[in-house]
C-alpha cells in the first residue's frame, strides 16, 4: 500500500531527529558543534530557531494548500470533460437505413435475379449537417459500382431514398453481394462523425450490419 506524503514527511523528520541525537551523544564534548549548552555562534539564537520553525510550518501548509488546489483543479477538469461528453451525446446525430425487402425480384424463371436495392436513410434523433453518403456495391467482393449523395441539412424523422442502379445475381444464391453506405456528417456544433452501414445477402435474403458512429 502506498504511503501518504504526510507520513513520509513525518518519517523523514523523525529519522533526522534520531540521527542528530545519535551524533550528539557520539561527538559530545569533542567539537563545539555538539557541546552543551549550545554555542549561539554555531547554532544560532532562539529567534533564529523560531524563524526556522515558522518558515518550515508555513512551507508545509503552503504545500498542502497548493496540493489541495491541484486536486480541485483536476476534479473540475474531470467534471468539465463529463459535461462536454454528455452534451456531445445529446446533440450527436445517428443514422439508420431501412431496406425494401422486396428488392430482389426474378427477371425470368430460369435467368438471374435482379437486385434493385432501395434504401431509406433517416436521422434517428438529432439534426445533422453536411451529410455525405458514399454507396458502393460489390459482387463476390469485387467493386461493381460507386455512387454518392449529399445533403446540406438532415432533420430527424425525415427519410430520404438512396437508390442505386439494379444489378444481377445468380438465381441459386451463390453470388455473394453486399452494399456499403459510408456516411460522414457534422452535428450542429460542427463536430464531425463517420458511420458505416452494410447490406449483405445470405442466399437471396438481405440483412443489415450497423457499425457504431465514430468521431473524426
Amino acid at each position: 500500500m502506498k504511503q501518504p506524503k504526510s507520513e513520509i514527511i513525518v518519517n523523514v523528520f523523525l529519522l533526522a531527529l534520531v540521527l542528530f541525537i545519535i551524533a550528539f551523544f557520539l561527538f559530545y564534548d569533542k567539537y563545539n558543534l555538539f557541546r552543551f549548552p549550545f554555542d549561539a555562534n554555531v547554532w544560532g539564537t532562539a529567534s533564529d530557531w523560531v524563524m526556522i520553525f515558522v518558515t518550515a510550518i508555513t512551507a508545509y501548509y503552503l504545500y498542502q494548500s497548493l496540493k489541495s488546489q491541484r486536486e480541485i483543479q483536476l476534479m473540475q477538469q474531470k467534471v468539465t470533460k463529463i459535461e462536454e461528453y454528455d452534451y456531445l451525446m445529446k446533440i450527436k446525430p445517428n443514422f439508420k437505413i431501412s431496406i425494401d425487402r422486396s428488392t430482389i425480384k426474378p427477371k425470368n424463371l430460369s435467368g438471374p435475379q435482379i437486385v434493385n436495392c432501395l434504401a431509406i436513410l433517416e436521422a434517428e434523433n438529432h439534426t445533422a449537417i453536411n451529410v455525405k453518403v458514399l454507396i458502393r456495391t460489390y459482387i463476390n467482393n469485387e467493386l461493381q459500382a460507386e455512387y454518392d449523395e449529399s445533403f446540406d441539412r438532415y432533420e430527424p424523422k425525415y427519410g430520404n431514398v438512396l437508390k442505386i442502379d439494379q444489378f444481377e445475381v445468380k438465381r441459386d444464391g451463390s453470388d455473394k453481394f453486399h452494399i456499403t453506405y459510408n456516411i460522414t456528417y457534422d452535428d450542429i456544433e460542427g463536430n464531425s462523425y463517420k458511420k458505416r452501414i452494410k447490406v449483405k445477402n445470405k442466399a437471396l435474403s438481405l440483412s443489415l450490419v450497423d457499425y457504431p458512429a465514430e468521431r473524426l
